[in-house]
C-alpha cells in the first residue's frame, strides 16, 4: 500500500547472514567518478554476496552510469533499491547509516552475504502504450530537451501550463 505523509521504518532481522556497510558522501556530479565508486563497492564483495542494496538521495547523480558500473564488478549478483525523495522532490532528501546522516547527495550501500541467504529480484513491465508516440530529436545522456523537435518546456507547458525550471525539475522526476 502506497502512504504519504508518513514516516515509513521497516526492520529485518537476519541470523545466518552477514550485512556489510558501505557509504559514500558525493563531491559534486561533475566530479563524480562512477568506476572509483565501483572498484571501492568491490572490495566488499564476498564469495557469498547474495544482493546489493543501493539506497541514495542524490538528484543530480548519473544513477544509471553509477549502476553500470557497478554492474562491472559484480557477476550477477542482483542489485536493488531505490533514490530517497518525499512528496516535494526538490527538498528532505535525508539518508542515514549508523554512522551518518546524509543531508548531501549521498550513496549508502549494503552488501547481503551468507550461504543459506536466498535473494531474487522481479521486475514486470508489462506496459500497454497508449496516446501519442514522440521521438526524442535532442538530449545529452538521460537530460531531455526536446521532442518532436520542441523544447522539453515548451513541450510540457502545454500539459502542465506555464513552466519554468523549478517546475519542470519538479514534475520530471
Amino acid at each position: 500500500k502506497a502512504v504519504s505523509n508518513k514516516i515509513v521504518l521497516s526492520i529485518t532481522h537476519f541470523e545466518k547472514s552477514k550485512l556489510s556497510l558501505f557509504e559514500y558522501a558525493f563531491p559534486s556530479h561533475n566530479e563524480c567518478d562512477y568506476s572509483n565508486i565501483a572498484k571501492s563497492l568491490s572490495s566488499y564483495i564476498e564469495k557469498d554476496t547474495k544482493g546489493v542494496l543501493l539506497i541514495s538521495n542524490a538528484l543530480y547523480i548519473d544513477i544509471e552510469e553509477m549502476i553500470s558500473s557497478i554492474n562491472t564488478y559484480l557477476d550477477d549478483i542482483p542489485i536493488f533499491g531505490g533514490i530517497a525523495s518525499d512528496n516535494d522532490p526538490l527538498f528532505n532528501f535525508i539518508i542515514f547509516s549508523q554512522n551518518k546522516v546524509y543531508l548531501e547527495e549521498g550513496l549508502i550501500v549494503v552488501i547481503f552475504s551468507g550461504e543459506s541467504l536466498q535473494i531474487s529480484c522481479n521486475h514486470y513491465f508489462d506496459w500497454e502504450p497508449i496516446g501519442k508516440e514522440y521521438t526524442v530529436t535532442k538530449a545529452d545522456g538521460r537530460y531531455l530537451s526536446e521532442l518532436d523537435g520542441e523544447s522539453i518546456m515548451d513541450f510540457y507547458s502545454k500539459y502542465f501550463g506555464p513552466m519554468d525550471e523549478d517546475k519542470l525539475l519538479n514534475i520530471s522526476i
